[in-house]
Parts: structure tokens; sequence; C-alpha cells
């Protein structure tokens, strides 16, 4: 297995490292093996997880929520989606605008 630097991490996924430092010891978002030395080693795995952290954040997802949504097995999520689709739809349905607008604002107050 391969392991990589820090500086190789922050270069490849475009992330400063002292952000990666930060999702490691403020959000524990991060897990990387350490050398002999106690520098941080990434692997691939690492890799694809800081993508999946870049893709949550640049969709708005608070960095403080991210690691919830992590640990989220994948059933989860589709019946999140599942739910939440039948949500809106039931919103949707409503034939008073007014209704619609102040429902469609509390369920967008629910999810943040």
């Amino acid at each position: 297995m391969a392991y990589y630097s820090i500086g190789d991490v922050a270069e490849r996924c475009g992330i400063n490292p002292v952000t990666l430092r930060a999702w490691q010891r403020r959000y524990g978002l991060l897990k990387p093996q350490r050398s002999e030395g106690g520098h941080r080693l990434f692997d691939e795995e690492d890799i694809q997880r800081i993508e999946e952290i870049k893709r949550w954040i640049s969709n708005g997802v608070p960095v403080g929520k991210v690691k919830a949504l992590l640990e989220t097995t994948s059933q989860d999520t589709e019946d999140d989606w599942s739910r939440l689709q039948e949500e809106m739809m039931s919103i949707l349905r409503m034939a008073n605008p007014a209704n619609y607008a102040r429902e469609l604002f509390h369920w967008v107050e629910s999810t943040q």
C-alpha cells in the first residue's frame, strides 16, 4: 500500500495542509497513519475521504456537520432522500402558494 505525505496529499487534493490538520484534530474527519517520526501518512482511502469531504463542503454543508454525513451508510442516505422527496412532494401538492412558501421555509430551516 502506498502512503503519501501531507504535502503530497495537499497538492493532489488542492487543500492547504493546515486545513487537513484541522479536519483531523478539530473535526475528527481524518485518521492518517503516522511514520516512525510522527509525520502523517495518507493512503488512497484517506484521499477518497478528503475528496468526499470537499464535495460536502462545496455543496454548502458546514465542516462541523460533515462527520455525521460520512458516518451515515448509503442505505440511510437513500432512505433520508426518499423521505425528503416525499415531504417536498407533499408540500408541492398544496395549492395555496402561501402555504407552500411557509412549509418550504420550515423544511429548509430544519435541514440546516
